[in-house]
């Protein structure tokens, strides 16, 4: 999911190694019942074991690739866990090592500024008339910080930040990864002109154009986790009459970021992400007669061919290390009485890279719901 501008914080902790680990990783998703125990699974559905959360309200997680640590938010502590330190907010670079984030270009978390930009008249003898204020955008970069240590490099210069505060819309980030040296950002939620999409090497800062020869904006785009892989929806404009009216293009192409080679069409109205080896791709579409709900397949995108599909909401996802396994939640709602409001509540179906699906988790509750 892309990373947006914050000031927060988050605590960075690590599980001991029974629980998970490079050689073997964990899931991690949250207690219905208690909203701050966390637990663990390894890729078989066998639970490994569990985080306590000590968090005013509901506290929020984003585990590492393989699960051996965790980001959390809104949090001051977790038994069961050795805490590393704090970080400012950001999202794993492919590894349990390092973190990417969106900053100004000094480094600080400086938010947009309101500025006056006019004065709106009054529009009738009772009313005032009202100062009109925009947002100051600030130049941002894009950073790598080492979780153990906390220092900080700047990567590249791209992009800028632009309001409300606290949290900034621009930049944005598709996809990070150390290992593989590479990420791509977005000057802008999509969607975009293929103009202000752009591959960062992470180890020289060189900043290049994606390149691909698409014409329309981009209406979606995600990233495989190594950044060699891009799955693109294009929007397509309606009529020459009505240039800025645009609707979606169909199917889903996907390309390889370093040529920029078309290496397939899918039919799909959306893609979600790929599996951690390339070859499988997670996407959803219109159900029939459920305006509300999708289609949701796994395909191997290689050959077209269609492994796992299911009727579903959107729920979170997850992809196995070194693998084309994925984990597909099948969300749903459960009332709160109490309360007056409804949750989301997750079933976790563990997808082998064949399309063998096991049901290996009932009634989970999102890590960042």
């Amino acid at each position: 999911m892309p990373q947006t501008f914050t000031e927060e914080e988050q605590l960075v902790v690590e599980v001991p190694l029974e629980i998970a680990s490079n050689e073997h990783p964990a899931i991690w998703y949250r207690s219905a019942e208690n909203p701050n125990l966390l637990i663990a699974i390894d890729w078989n559905g066998q639970k490994t074991g569990e985080l306590v959360v000590v968090a005013e309200g509901r506290a929020g997680a984003s585990p590492s690739p393989e699960g051996a640590r965790l980001l959390l938010w809104n949090a001051r502590a977790a038994i069961g866990a050795a805490v590393l330190g704090t970080i400012a907010r950001g999202g794993w670079a492919g590894d349990a090592r390092h973190v990417c984030s969106v900053r100004a270009t000094d480094g600080s978390l400086e938010r947009p500024r309101w500025t006056p930009t006019g004065f709106f008249p009054a529009v009738s003898s009772r009313s005032r008339g009202w100062d009109r204020y925009s947002f100051q955008p600030v130049p941002a970069a894009l950073f790598l910080e080492e979780v153990a240590t906390g220092r900080l490099r700047k990567v590249a210069e791209v992009g800028r930040l632009h309001g409300p505060p606290p949290v900034g819309v621009g930049l944005q980030v598709l996809c990070c990864s150390v290992p593989h040296t590479l990420a791509i950002v977005t000057d802008a939620e999509v969607p975009v002109p293929l103009s202000m999409i752009h591959c960062v090497d992470l180890s020289t800062g060189a900043v290049t154009p994606l390149p691909l020869e698409v014409e329309a904006p981009i209406g979606q785009i995600v990233c495989s986790n190594d950044g060699a892989l891009v799955a693109v929806r294009s929007l397509a404009r309606r009529s020459e009459e009505a240039p800025e009216q645009v609707s979606p293009s169909p199917g889903v192409a996907i390309y390889e970021t370093g040529s920029g080679t078309l290496l397939r069409h899918v039919e799909a109205t959306e893609a979600l992400g790929f599996s951690d080896r390339g070859q499988r791709l997670l996407t959803a579409s219109s159900a029939p007669g459920e305006p509300r709900r999708r289609m949701f397949s796994v395909i191997d995108w290689t050959s077209g061919e269609v492994l796992w599909t299911k009727q579903s909401s959107y729920g979170s996802w997850l992809t196995r290390p070194g693998s084309d396994d994925l984990m597909v939640a099948d969300r749903g709602w459960r009332a709160v009485p109490a309360e007056n409001r409804s949750e989301p509540v997750e079933d976790l179906w563990l997808i082998r890279g064949n399309g063998e699906a096991v049901l290996a988790v009932t009634g989970a509750s999102p890590l960042t719901g």
